[in-house]
């Protein structure tokens, strides 16, 4: 399809406004990795997402034995828990964002996108929404390490919007 036909069947109708937050990803040095090195950093890309999902990073299913964790993770990560006026507002909100997470990859680039209410941008919930931002991270980047894919990349909290045109 040449890029007029596509463009002149855009159905911007398609497009939803969310609240949430993006983690752009993209590896160092591929760019000068020999085609055999490349097939072996996307097999180990897919293997680190397979492992996300299995590890269920995405979706929390016991509250009281992940607050024990994101103690455990605040702590690693150096936050100091009274900076948390609650912390089961903070998991709460880390659950609903990691049931609303999705992603997409091209290339040496993975996108993570995640999700949840517009009440979330209330001054409020800044500190739980930084941390619960903070924990997906630190399991993106602990995985990350573990399948050596050497990302660096960028964050963005605020509105933006999608479109799930997939042709």
């Amino acid at each position: 399809m040449t890029i007029q036909k596509r463009l002149a069947t855009s159905n911007y109708e398609n497009t939803e406004e969310r609240f949430g937050f993006i983690v752009m990803l993209d590896a160092l040095g591929v760019s000068s990795f020999n085609h055999e090195q490349q097939r072996q950093w996307l097999y180990n890309r897919d293997l680190m997402l397979k492992h996300l999902a299995e590890q269920q990073v995405w979706y929390l299913n016991d509250l009281e034995n992940e607050r024990k964790k994101a103690s455990e993770r605040i702590a690693q990560l150096n936050l100091p828990l009274d900076a948390f006026h609650d912390l089961d507002a903070m998991i709460s909100l880390y659950k609903e964002f990691q049931e609303h997470s999705d992603f997409s990859t091209f290339s040496d680039t993975v996108v993570f996108n995640s999700w949840g209410s517009e009440k979330y941008e209330s001054p409020e919930y800044s500190v739980p929404l930084i941390a619960a931002i903070a924990l997906s991270l630190h399991e993106i980047m602990k995985t990350n390490i573990m399948f050596n894919l050497r990302l660096r990349g960028a964050v963005s909290l605020g509105k933006y919007s999608v479109s799930r045109d997939t042709r």
